[in-house]
């Protein structure tokens, strides 16, 4: 299954799932569900952090974060 890591800055595409269940938790408190809509906005190769868009506000997200936001 492909995860938020794998985006190219710019594209944008369905939230299907999130792995890490207490993850999921924190994220859905931001906003960050399944079935939205998230697009990479810019990525961070030195510390593999990344910056997206859920529903019109940025987050910042670790790459272990990304790495758990399962796509369609």
């Amino acid at each position: 299954m492909r995860t938020v890591s794998q985006l190219k800055p710019s594209q944008s595409i369905e939230i299907t799932n999130i792995k890490d269940k207490s993850l999921a938790v924190q994220l859905f408190s931001m906003g960050i569900l399944p079935g939205k809509k998230i697009k990479m906005i810019r990525k961070n190769i030195l510390n593999r952090s990344c910056i997206v868009e859920v529903s019109g506000t940025q987050y910042a997200l670790r790459h272990y974060e990304a790495t758990q936001i399962e796509i369609a």
